[in-house]
């Protein structure tokens, strides 16, 4: 199963409450409930605001796979759009490349929206 982008915090708006400190660190505590509460169920890539333990903006933009009570790792976007009406580079911090993720035997290649259609890898003319 796989949710939208954000979708534990819903996607930021000019200053939106959700980017707000006191809202960090409950998406880890709710998105690991939320694992727990899922153990019967198939997977769930889900999308979340993580918070961001170094310096940078606040958080990353991130994808968790939800899977048998435990959380795996985020996979972090790496492409933050500052076109039109999005402004991700003001909240959150860009990760360092594409991941893979382990599920069972499976390995899941995972882009968080700009990264699969605007990346230099696979497009000549990026955005």
């Amino acid at each position: 199963m796989l949710t939208s982008e954000l979708r534990l915090m819903g996607y930021p708006s000019a200053r939106p409450a959700s980017c707000s400190p006191p809202s960090w660190p409950a998406v880890g505590k709710f998105s690991s409930k939320l694992a727990e509460e899922l153990r019967a169920a198939p997977p769930v890539l889900v999308g979340i605001a993580e918070p961001n333990p170094s310096q940078g903006r606040p958080l990353y933009n991130s994808a968790v796979l939800l899977h048998k009570a435990q959380s795996a790792r985020a996979v972090r976007k790496c492409l933050l759009p500052t076109y039109d009406v999005f402004d991700e580079d003001r909240y959150f911090e860009s990760g360092s490349a594409p991941e893979i993720l382990a599920l069972d035997t499976l390995k899941l290649g995972v882009t968080i929206c700009e990264d699969v259609w605007n990346n230099s890898d696979f497009w000549r003319h990026r955005r």
